[in-house]
């Protein structure tokens, strides 16, 4: 858990992991506080972005999102 021990906003407190795959690797970084998400899917092979986003967005009970895909 990210905490700032006094020295940063409570708001951003929250929670990283990375998950290193074969060719692959799933990052995700939480604010707790604010609610927010980032989920960042590395990938060589090649996958249905939107079966990943749908998934993802289920996974995290989203009402809100916004994908990128570079």
């Amino acid at each position: 858990m990210h905490q700032t021990s006094g020295q940063g906003k409570a708001t951003n407190e929250g929670y990283d992991a990375f998950v290193p795959l074969i060719d692959s690797g799933i990052y995700v970084c939480v604010w707790s506080v604010r609610r927010f998400a980032s989920v960042i899917l590395y990938t060589c092979a090649e996958f249905d972005e939107s079966v990943a986003t749908e998934v993802t967005r289920r996974f995290f009970e989203l009402t809100e999102w916004d994908t990128v895909l570079f």
